[in-house]
């Protein structure tokens, strides 16, 4: 079964982080989610916000192996841990941590700096004042980082990402001109297709195609019909294909619930209240209730992202009477193993800025006989609580309707991950002739370097004899257009990105040609490779990175690397010279028998170099790296370990969203010419 919804942001986020970032480690291996729980995570999260927390030893050894142990907090609070299983956990952590043993945890003998604790309470403020003093040592040596020099790498929250590219997506179905026959027919197909079996949904199907019309879009939604079904299959396995077939379907709910709440708005309390729209003339909210059998996975995601946010797949259908919702979660753990029953107490503002339409939908549903209120598809709600009613025997979780101005919320409106996944692809649509040298980026680098005749030379020779068959060797040189180059794609300078877009064209397709003989270049029985980059790298970007263990980063410039670890050591500085940086050696592995590589273009450029030694790899910018770990080496070396990302499944998906996206510029740009316009 398929999660329901998606967490998109959790208190543990890295798009924001202070120069201290902590990490604390909790270890329980018999949590009790109860309010107390809630109540202490809350309480260590003010602490220190990046809280782990770990009922599985095994995932928490594996957790302590793969991060920096230098800013590290621990807390075991177990009583089925052996006192050999104690010492092992211990003995994962450097001697640098602060190890807290809660309760029934006894303290061994150990070389670890670890204190015991009776009372919970104690031990929270004592963290609370190691933690205050760590923060202080940490100031007296160190300097904010004002980050001016930008970042090579950029994190990948692929569930945020799935978030925008669905609204993408479904804003391009909207703006798309198809006549309704033609937009019905494949979902018809599609539908038919599923059910041929079934005598009853191909009537359904068949009354679906003689009678709907966009203002019954509800109406349909709220029957009991095979559609229904097949589309929120497809909503919650992002089936982009599938989906796309339900495109005018999904639109033509959203705009009819769009039109109701618009309607509501515009009603006063009172007479929303006299018409059974809301429960109560008391404040300006409304609370509504769904109940649900669900699978455990998705209470145990509840649980761990309490005061985070969560959005819905789907168009979700709630109800203002709580005790129908109690009949619909059911008895769960009684009758159907193996799953739970949940209570959903959603409070909606009811002069909400979310951007998504939510309405009573009593007088377009096929059954009018409830107090039905539609939630739009892709909604954001935050989880206040998750508790155990154990009078019902059902969990109760509290969601609140988040509107535009929280803002954690304000970051899901911000597509520029989403342009730099594809951002190839979107300057190749601007600049058709890769040939072309931008008179304005010349005019400005002849300003820049007016006073430095050898610079200008260059300048002058790359407006003359550039050609796009030839941008490696003009990247790899010593020249303005480098340091042009990388410093607009480290800070995201949107206008000399566009500006240089014929150049960046180029040397990607080059990249892209030398890529295929490269690999072909190997060795037969050759399946990995490993590459290696030295680089000092700022606090701030070090700090994202080191909270981000698991998950994927994007390179934002074009990466160079070597299979050299000596050369690689070279370019990692010393960090310690330098207070804002840390030196950094990436150990990166390379899957060569992957067919998909091409995706991702790398290639030795060493033919093109001045210096053949340093045997050195390119990767394109938009190259995709998983984080593995995260470790510190020597007093003035880290060792992340990357793997480059290949048919990882939700970047897969997010790949294909972001095609189908881009197909409406493709198709606009090509039938621009062809179409004739016409006067009346």
């Amino acid at each position: 079964m398929e999660d329901m919804f998606s967490v998109i942001w959790n208190n543990n986020d890295s798009n924001v982080l202070t120069l201290d970032d902590f990490t604390l480690v909790w270890f329980d291996d018999n949590i009790d989610y109860g309010v107390e729980w809630h109540e202490t995570t809350a309480r260590l999260r003010k602490i220190i916000s990046h809280l782990e927390i770990f009922e599985n030893l095994n995932d928490c050894v594996n957790y302590l192996l793969s991060i920096d142990h230098e800013k590290l907090f621990l807390i075991i609070s177990s009583i089925l841990l052996s006192r050999e299983g104690l010492l092992d956990l211990i003995n994962q952590c450097s001697e640098t941590v602060r190890i807290y043993l809660l309760s029934s945890t006894k303290s061994i003998d150990s070389s670890h700096n670890q204190r015991s604790f009776d009372n919970k309470d104690k031990l929270i403020d004592k963290l609370s004042e190691d933690v205050k003093v760590s923060r202080e040592r940490l100031l007296s040596t160190n300097i904010i980082d004002s980050n001016v020099e930008g970042e090579s790498t950029h994190n990948v929250y692929t569930k945020q990402i799935l978030f925008k590219c669905f609204e993408l997506l479904i804003e391009i179905v909207r703006r798309t001109p198809l006549p309704p026959d033609v937009k019905k027919q494949k979902l018809l197909d599609y539908c038919r297709a599923e059910y041929k079996d079934s005598p009853t949904e191909l009537q359904k199907i068949n009354e679906f195609e003689q009678e709907y019309s966009s203002d019954k879009a509800i109406t349909w939604y709220s029957r009991d019909c095979c559609l229904n079904d097949l589309l929120n299959r497809a909503l919650l396995t992002t089936n982009v294909d599938v989906i796309i077939y339900f495109g005018f379907y999904i639109v033509d709910i959203y705009d009819q619930l769009h039109k109701l709440h618009v309607e509501h708005q515009d009603r006063t309390i009172n007479e929303m209240y006299e018409n059974k729209i809301i429960p109560s003339r008391q404040g300006n909210y409304l609370t509504v209730y769904r109940g649900h059998l669900a699978p455990p996975n998705e209470l145990k995601i509840l649980k761990r992202n309490i005061g985070g946010l969560i959005v819905k797949k789907s168009y979700w259908t709630t109800t203002m009477n709580r005790n129908v919702a109690l009949m619909f979660a059911g008895d769960g753990p009684r009758h159907y193993p193996y799953t739970d029953s949940i209570l959903y107490v959603i409070d909606l503002h009811m002069n909400h800025t979310t951007g998504k339409p939510i309405a009573n939908i009593k007088q377009a549903s096929y059954c009018p006989d409830g107090d039905e209120v539609l939630i739009s598809i892709n909604t954001i709600f935050r989880i206040d609580s998750v508790e155990l009613d154990a009078d019902y025997n059902i969990c109760i979780v509290h969601l609140t309707l988040c509107d535009d101005e929280y803002q954690a919320t304000k970051q899901q409106n911000d597509y520029l991950d989403v342009v730099l996944l594809e951002l190839i692809e979107i300057l190749r649509h601007m600049s058709p002739n890769t040939d072309m040298v931008n008179e304005i980026i010349l005019k400005q680098c002849r300003l820049y370097c007016k006073d430095n005749p050898h610079e200008l030379a260059k300048i002058n020779e790359f407006e003359t004899k550039y050609r796009s068959d030839d941008a490696v060797r003009w990247y790899i040189k010593d020249s303005f257009l480098y340091r042009l180059l990388n410093i607009a794609l480290r800070t995201n300078d949107m206008n000399i990105i566009a500006d240089l877009r014929c150049f960046i064209i180029g040397l990607y397709d080059q990249l892209l040609k030398i890529h295929v003989d490269f690999v072909r270049s190997l060795a037969p029985n050759e399946e990995k490779l490993t590459v290696y980059r030295g680089q000092l790298m700022t606090l701030k970007e070090f700090s994202r990175l080191k909270c981000h263990i698991g998950g994927y980063i994007l390179i934002k410039t074009f990466f160079s690397t070597t299979s050299s670890p000596q050369v690689a050591l070279i370019y990692s500085g010393n960090g310690s010279q330098r207070p804002l940086y840390e030196s950094v050696l990436y150990i990166i592995d390379l899957n060569i028998s992957d067919g998909t590589l091409l995706k991702q273009p790398f290639a030795n450029i060493a033919l093109f170099s001045q210096i053949l030694d340093e045997n050195e790899i390119l990767f394109s910018f938009q190259t995709i790296f998983k984080i593995i770990s995260v470790k510190k080496y020597s007093d003035n070396l880290w060792i992340v370990h990357l793997v480059l990302s290949t048919n990882d499944k939700e970047i897969d998906i997010i790949q294909k969203y972001l095609k189908i996206i881009l197909l409406p510029i493709e198709h606009y740009n090509n039938s621009t010419s062809l179409t004739p316009t016409t006067s009346s």
